[in-house]
């Protein structure tokens, strides 16, 4: 099995260059500058779980940033399950957030693998759930 990248599957033509419209699943470098506290910071890669209409409609996608350093104990932390990957480690979930994709330079690495793309639509399905009858306020 390759380990290179394919190209990127979805762009969104200009008058002046192809953008990069991040796919969810897409494991993408983006840069994390400007970090607070204890988010991660610098450029790494991270997973993409918006769709696409979401990137289209406001320029801003749901990403988990990716550690190299693997967490397996930690429940907001996913490793990366394919060996394969070029891109090992454990996934934040507990660090989702949305972020500017062409502001940070959102740029393709790969495809996440299957176990791993479950994963994380589980945890971060686990994350977000919220109760419609419970007032919060």
């Amino acid at each position: 099995m390759s380990r290179r990248a394919s190209k990127p599957h979805s762009v969104k033509k200009t008058a002046m260059s192809p953008i990069y419209v991040p796919q969810p699943r897409d494991i993408v470098y983006l840069d994390f500058s400007g970090a607070k506290g204890v988010e991660i910071y610098k450029r790494r890669p991270a997973i993409v779980i918006s769709p696409v209409s979401f990137q289209l409609e406001t320029g801003l996608c749901l990403v988990c940033p990716v550690s190299h350093q693997s967490h397996p104990q930690l429940s907001g932390f996913l490793t990366i399950q394919d060996p394969e990957k070029r891109v090992h480690g454990s996934i934040l979930i507990h660090q989702l957030r949305a972020v500017d994709y062409q502001a940070r330079r959102a740029q393709y690495i790969e495809r996440a693998d299957e176990a791993t793309w479950i994963g994380v639509t589980q945890k971060t399905g686990h994350l977000l759930q919220i109760d419609s009858t419970r007032k919060y306020l």
